[in-house]
């Protein structure tokens, strides 16, 4: 009985171990998360402070005015998006948060997310493989942070790969449990 007793106690001392060894890693994690937004955020905002300090001190040819204000628009854009991706997961981190889910149908859905992202995927040389069945419908998912997955991963892909990657997007069910694959060859 005692050695029982002592068997169990080193089990719940290896949970333990295990339960604080995931903690740690998942404050890295967030930590790791938000040292690479504030630094992706700080490029977009170095080129919006240089091209207006350049506008404001007249530096900038007349013929170039148009560009660097379509560049301060386009980087301001970045940088809000960065910053509701930072907002969104702050959110996320609260214990009241709750997804947004809705039903949809799946397929119809991520057949129209990948056609809105494919012409950008080509333009950039990159090739978007797909094996999605025809007969998955439902799935609940929430409309707001879902894409965001999506975007996350090929913007990735297209960031990080050379031209001609393959973007593989595959969707399986089983047991009615969907699996979302999204890879690459590169």
């Amino acid at each position: 009985e005692f050695e029982d007793v002592v068997q169990n106690f080193e089990n719940l001392m290896e949970a333990l171990a295990k339960s604080e060894a995931e903690k740690d890693k998942a404050n890295r994690d967030r930590q790791r998360m938000i040292v690479d937004v504030s630094h992706d955020l700080k490029t977009p905002l170095t080129v919006v402070q240089g091209y207006a300090k350049a506008l404001a001190d007249h530096k900038v040819p007349e013929d170039r005015v148009e560009s660097y204000l379509q560049t301060i628009n386009q980087k301001a854009i970045a940088a809000s998006e960065l910053m509701d991706s930072l907002f969104a997961y702050a959110r996320m981190e609260h214990p009241e948060y709750k997804l947004n889910c809705v039903e949809v149908d799946f397929h119809e859905w991520l057949a129209a997310y990948l056609s809105s992202r494919e012409e950008e995927i080509r333009l950039k040389g990159f090739f978007l493989d797909t094996e999605i069945p025809d007969d998955i419908e439902l799935a609940s998912i929430d409309l707001n942070l879902f894409p965001r997955v999506f975007d996350n991963l090929i913007n990735n892909t297209l960031k990080y790969n050379a031209v001609g990657t393959h973007i593989l997007v595959k969707v399986t069910e089983h047991n009615d449990k969907m699996t979302i694959y999204v890879a690459d060859d590169g």
